[in-house]
């Protein structure tokens, strides 16, 4: 399945399931764990009813395992699994209830918490090996290190409804940004170059979801996963590749194409 749509002046993204899977109860904010080098590729989804983060392989959607969530963090949505530079092998996770950060280097034995930019507002989160993301409520995203400030709030007026998830990949020598809403019909994508953030079009799904949840990029499988209710408790993740066409920067980007 896949649907198209152009965004007057900016790219035209176009959005294609390649694999479906249910949720282990529900899935919440995404993200991915992958050896660079390998094969090995697995979904992290949350599920803050269980107090989980739940393992999926990435290419059967078969369940791999779990980790506990701090016993204080009942209100989490994003989880990031660090993998290089400063935070490299923690896992970090966030909690619209309360203003912390949680985070662990130990894959979830122990926890301990630090203050969170995005306070309540924030939702999906990602790691870019250097900065960390968020979303921050409605119409902003926020760039940040842990423990430190001042951090980056970016504005992504583009946008509608309190942001859900989120995910950053490298896309032509720069970063690009993918953003969805609870209700949203799509993703925005953004192209980040180290320091604007500008908008580069709109990718609809290719199907109609009750819910959006998370957003998780994988390099090995050149893909996003999205998490999502297809129905009211009907909870999903899917494999979406997408194709990114028409120039945004037509001073510097005219002609170029690119598929994932």
């Amino acid at each position: 399945m896949e649907h198209a749509f152009s965004h007057a002046g900016r790219a035209i993204i176009t959005l294609s399931i390649e694999h479906t899977f249910p949720a282990n109860g529900r899935a919440l904010g995404l993200d991915i764990s992958e050896n660079p080098s390998g094969p090995e590729t697995s979904v992290c989804g949350v599920n803050n009813v269980d107090g989980k983060v739940y393992f999926y392989n990435a290419y059967s959607g078969t369940p791999a395992g779990s980790i506990d969530l701090s016993p204080s963090n009942t209100s989490c949505f994003g989880a990031v699994f660090c993998t290089g530079g400063p935070w490299d092998e923690y896992i970090y996770t966030n909690d619209w209830g309360s203003n912390d950060l949680f985070y662990s280097s130990n894959w979830g034995t122990t926890w301990s918490n630090v203050f969170d930019p995005s306070f309540t507002s924030g939702r999906g989160m990602d790691y870019d090996g250097d900065h960390f993301w968020t979303t921050n409520g409605s119409g902003s995203i926020i760039r940040f290190y842990p423990e430190y400030s001042p951090f980056d709030t970016f504005s992504v007026p583009e946008t509608s409804g309190q942001l859900s998830g989120l995910t950053v990949f490298p896309y032509e020598g720069d970063l690009a940004v993918a953003v969805t809403s609870y209700g949203a019909e799509g993703i925005w994508f953004y192209i980040f170059d180290g320091t604007d953030l500008e908008y580069m079009g709109f990718g609809q799904f290719p199907i109609t979801a009750y819910n959006s949840y998370g957003l998780a990029h994988s390099n090995n499988l050149n893909g996003i996963f999205w998490s999502y209710e297809e129905t009211p408790g009907n909870r999903q993740i899917s494999r979406l590749s997408f194709e990114i066409s028409q120039s945004f920067h037509q001073s510097t980007w005219g002609g170029v194409k690119s598929a994932f």
